[in-house]
């Protein structure tokens, strides 16, 4: 079952990280392709098992296993990996590897009202995701959303979602009990007469 008052008292008592009405997302981070003129990270790949993110993994890599004839500047190689860049990057390029841009973007993953909905997300499901974060952004400006969580907030009714299985997948009883709203019943008038 998940306990709406646990969230409810959640809402009202968590540290809401000097924020108005806000909302705790979980964000992933891709690594994308990019263009060199709009990128400075890069790797280097020789193959689906051997990839260097930086000139320093370049060259221990070139120290241990570069094949080249010149035995005294493996020597040196093996020496020192104070070679200027560009000069690694040539005995990479001969070695075989090749220079690939890419950038990390972000990727929403999912929002939750509380904090500890967002870590309760993570416990399960951090297994499935690359470098997961909570952010937290406000709702402002959001009618829907403020609503929602202002009913969560002061609601007082029973209002429990079941969860439940169909063919074999977890997911929730699609009938479940409205809000109780009967003692929060307000006057609404509308030309001239209470609704």
């Amino acid at each position: 079952m998940i306990d709406l008052k646990k969230i409810q008292k959640n809402l009202k008592e968590q540290d809401n990280r000097i924020t108005s009405d806000p909302l705790f997302v979980v964000f992933q981070e891709r690594r994308v392709s990019a263009d060199s003129n709009f990128s400075e990270s890069y790797w280097f790949v020789l193959d689906s098992e051997t990839k260097c993110e930086d000139h320093k993994k370049l060259r221990e890599w070139l120290r241990d296993n570069y094949e080249g004839e010149d035995k005294a500047f493996k020597l040196d190689i093996m020496s020192s990996l104070s070679f200027p860049d560009n000069i690694i990057e040539e005995l990479a390029e001969r070695e075989g590897f090749e220079k690939y841009y890419y950038q990390d973007i972000d990727i929403f993953v999912t929002a939750c009202f509380t904090e500890e909905g967002a870590k309760d997300y993570l416990r399960q499901n951090q297994h499935n995701l690359t470098q997961p974060y909570i952010y937290v952004t406000s709702l402002y400006r959001n009618d829907e959303m403020i609503g929602i969580r202002e009913l969560l907030m002061n609601n007082s009714g029973p209002f429990k979602l079941k969860r439940h299985t169909l063919g074999g997948k977890k997911g929730f009883d699609t009938t479940y009990p409205l809000p109780d709203l009967t003692k929060f019943k307000q006057e609404v008038k509308h030309e001239n007469r209470t609704i």
